[in-house]
């Protein structure tokens, strides 16, 4: 694969990754710290303007399912791919399922999931309440921007 194509196709996860082990290292400080009235919405909070990195996955999502589509018309792609499945990536997902649907973009809304089940779980008076409300909104804000771009 050319460089090029490459940096399209590729080049968006590195971010994407870096973006949630920041969060899961602040998620673990707060739990490492866990009492009765821990609030963890506001880590959250902090953490939602990192998702700006979606926004370029988004916006480059069409030309690099274009790019994948090129390649997959190569032979010698198509067994290096192959190639691929059985050995040290078995089971993993394949290129497609990163293009076809978004498929980065669906952990956001596992997020949202999370932060409802929170809700779900946390008392109107305790602390947090408000702040995991907000965190639901911000993130479903995000998602939707996030889902306008892809469909550009």
């Amino acid at each position: 694969m050319a460089s090029k194509d490459y940096a399209v196709v590729f080049d968006v996860y590195r971010p994407i990754k870096k973006c949630h082990k920041k969060l899961l290292g602040e998620l673990q400080k707060r739990i490492d710290l866990w009492s009765a009235n821990s609030c963890i919405a506001d880590v959250i909070l902090e953490w939602l303007p990192n998702l700006s990195v979606y926004e370029k996955f988004a916006s480059n999502h069409g030309r690099a399912k274009a790019i994948l589509e090129e390649y997959w018309k190569k032979e010698d792609f198509q067994h290096l791919v192959k190639g691929l499945r059985y050995g040290d990536y078995r089971g993993k997902r394949g290129l497609n399922s990163f293009t076809s649907g978004g498929l980065p973009v669906q952990r956001l809304t596992r997020y949202v999931l999370m932060l409802r089940s929170i809700l779900n779980y946390t008392p109107g008076d305790h602390p947090d309440f408000a702040s995991v409300t907000k965190a639901i909104a911000l993130a479903e804000e995000k998602i939707i921007s996030i889902n306008e771009l892809m469909k550009e």
